[in-house]
Parts: C-alpha cells; sequence; structure tokens
C-alpha cells in the first residue's frame, strides 16, 4: 500500500505587534487662530483710555517741562541776525522749533521704546492690560514699534491717521487700525502676568 501525499498546514503566522503610540507634543506656539480665540483684541474705548493715561502720566508733564524751558530763555525773541526771522519764518527758529519738535521726538521715542520692549505696553496700555503684538501673536520689536507710531506725530497727516484708526478699530472684527496695518500688529489684551512674555 502506498503511501498518502499529507497535507502539512503551516505554522501559524504571529501577529506583529502595533507599532508604539507616540505622544504627540504640543506645538511650539498657538497658531494665530487659536490664540485670537484666547485673546480679546482692544476695543476703542479701552485704546482711548490707555492714551488717556499716557497722556496724563507722560504727555502733558513733558509738554509742561519744554515750554518753561522755552519761556525762561530768550529764544522765543526775534532775533534780527536770524534769516528766519527777517524772512517771517521765525517758527523754525529757536525757541519756536525746540518747542514744536522736541515733544514730539520725546513722546516718539517714548512709545517705541515701551512697546518695543520685553512688556510690550506703554504705561497706559499697561493699566489697562492691554499688549501690542504682531499678526502671529509674538513679541513686536523697535522697528515695527516705530512704524506703527510714526504717523500719528506727524502735523495734519497724523490728525487724519488718527480719525482712520477709529474707524477702523470702530468698524474691523480684529480691530487693527491703520497703523496697525502698516505695521502688521495687534493690540490685545492679556492678563497681567503675561507682559514680558511671548504668547
Amino acid at each position: 500500500m502506498g503511501q498518502g501525499n499529507y497535507y502539512q498546514q503551516p505554522p501559524p503566522r504571529q501577529q506583529q505587534a502595533p507599532p508604539p503610540q507616540y505622544q504627540q507634543q504640543p506645538p511650539a506656539y498657538y497658531p494665530p487662530q487659536h490664540i485670537g480665540q484666547r485673546m480679546e483684541h482692544a476695543d476703542i474705548v479701552q485704546r482711548f483710555v490707555a492714551i488717556l493715561i499716557d497722556a496724563i502720566i507722560i504727555i502733558i508733564p513733558v509738554a509742561i517741562v519744554i515750554f518753561l524751558l522755552v519761556m525762561g530763555t530768550n529764544w522765543m525773541e526775534p532775533d534780527p541776525n536770524s534769516a528766519f526771522d527777517q524772512t517771517g519764518m521765525g517758527f523754525f527758529s529757536g525757541g519756536y522749533l525746540l518747542m514744536s519738535v522736541l515733544p514730539v521726538l520725546l513722546m516718539l521715542l517714548y512709545f517705541v521704546v515701551m512697546e518695543g520692549g520685553s512688556s510690550g505696553a506703554t504705561i497706559g496700555k499697561k493699566i489697562m492690560k492691554l499688549k501690542v503684538v504682531d499678526e502671529q501673536y509674538r513679541q513686536i520689536d523697535m522697528s515695527k514699534a516705530f512704524v506703527r507710531n510714526i504717523l500719528r506725530w506727524i502735523p495734519v497727516i497724523g490728525t487724519i491717521v488718527f480719525i482712520v484708526d477709529v474707524i477702523l478699530i470702530i468698524t474691523r472684527d480684529d480691530k487693527q487700525s491703520f497703523r496697525d496695518t502698516l505695521a502688521h500688529t495687534y493690540v490685545v489684551r492679556v492678563n497681567p502676568q503675561q507682559f514680558g512674555q511671548v504668547p
């Protein structure tokens, strides 16, 4: 009797273990849409109160000091030897120039240094819990702070820019002013402990 052909079943295949599940790491920074949900953009009232506080604390005292400095000298008196006074352009000479230009330079320096510094806010903004950030909600540098502040201190142009800023802050959902658009910045409300920190 011949030997039959026996079918041998192959050994069962071992199931491979599933690859280990790695815990997903959080992103290094929150995308703008996420931060926009947890940070409130400052409205026109909050920003107006902040600038009013800055005016009371900084702008008015500086203007008074400059005025007293000029009035305590003879710089305001016409100079017959000055070409400006002889041509009727005395505004550009002596105390007139100091009184008109120096306060503007000091105020521009104040806003640029404070907003471009580690806190990202002036004294008025700190009191109102406001902070200037870029469009990715990160700390801004001095160059962005300069761009968003230079126009407000130019005569006539500053007034026009102020009116446009008010309209845009009221009408835009992100409350971004014209100056913010130029500098690619936002003004947001933050907790006191967030000053000096990159959100």
